[in-house]
């Protein structure tokens, strides 16, 4: 089982990489400028229907971007199909149970992927700049924790509150789903929260990685940049044409300022992705009050029924 998640994981990591080279062409393109003939020959040899559109009609702006972003979009169906296919084959699976739990996390992540890959985040113009930056830590790192506290309080047999309760159901249907179903929130519903948790941390490690190798393409393309302007530099100071190169250098000292911000944001991505890993949903603090307050059990235990006969009555209506 996980030789063949790895392999999956491979494949959609192919998929993912294309889409960035062919928003970054996009990019270059859409903004006026020229593609250099190494990401021409990679267009040409990957996408049948770029190469045909040159060959009849020599347009290397390829219909200022459009013909790309016709290619981009293609990639990001065909992942999104990919994604759903590799879900359907591990929930119908039949698995040995530590089988179970590796088929159960990689769902958790393709989940989130499907979340990512079908809004508009990864509309073509967006990649470079909005996917990886929109999903904010702090909004994250505290759904985790109430989810993570609803969870542990459950799990010692304690009960929540009813205000906590009523904000769990509002926020999440699952949970709403859940008391509806099983007429309770005690503590075996309490791993509902548990898998709540896990798929908010997973959509957020998604998100920061697709943002990390956005960055990590636009580090590669400003080193790139740097070197040619050095060269041009080099060259004008070897030639004497100090007005050149004095044009040029401003240039540089920008590029270099963008490369210093780019380094910055991976080192961000990094140390968000390894922070939201870190979070154990079963030891993560509980806030005082909060989620982790109980009351008296047996008031908590009518007001769980009763909420569930209301749930009932409305799922029938």
């Amino acid at each position: 089982m996980q030789n063949e998640i790895k392999s999956n994981i491979s494949l959609i990591d192919e998929y993912e990489s294309n889409m960035e080279s062919l928003a970054s062409a996009y990019k270059t393109v859409s903004e006026g400028g020229d593609l250099n003939s190494s990401t021409l020959n990679e267009l040409i040899d990957k996408y049948p229907a770029i190469a045909q559109y040159i060959n009849e009609t020599g347009d290397l702006t390829l219909k200022n971007g459009e013909i790309i972003k016709k290619a981009y979009e293609e990639e990001r169906n065909t992942l999104v199909k990919k994604l759903n296919e590799e879900k359907k084959s591990l929930e119908t699976a039949e698995l040995s149970n530590e089988a179970k739990n590796d088929a159960k996390e990689r769902i958790q992540e393709i989940n989130a992927q499907l979340r990512l890959y079908n809004s508009e985040l990864t509309d073509i113009q967006e990649t470079e700049t909005n996917v990886g930056s929109t999903i904010d830590w702090s909004a994250v790192a505290g759904e985790v924790k109430e989810l993570s506290s609803a969870y542990q309080t459950l799990n010692e047999g304690k009960q929540l509150d009813v205000d906590t309760m009523l904000n769990l159901i509002d926020k999440y249907p699952e949970v709403a789903s859940k008391m509806a179903q099983e007429g309770e929130l005690g503590k075996d519903q309490a791993e509902i929260f548990k898998e709540l948790a896990e798929a908010r941390k997973n959509e957020y490690i998604v998100n920061q990685q697709v943002a990390l190798k956005n960055l990590e393409v636009s580090r590669q393309e400003t080193e790139e940049i740097i070197k040619n302007l050095q060269a041009q530099i080099k060259m004008y100071m070897l030639k004497g044409q100090i007005a050149h190169m004095m044009n040029v250098l401003p240039q540089l000292a920008a590029k270099s300022v963008d490369l210093n911000n780019i380094n910055d944001e991976i080192d961000k991505a990094k140390a968000r992705i390894n922070a939201i890993k870190n979070i154990d949903v079963s030891s993560y603090s509980k806030s005082s009050g909060g989620s982790g307050s109980n009351t008296d059990l047996n008031t908590v235990s009518n007001n769980n029924t009763a909420l569930a006969n209301e749930l009932k009555q409305l799922e029938h209506k």
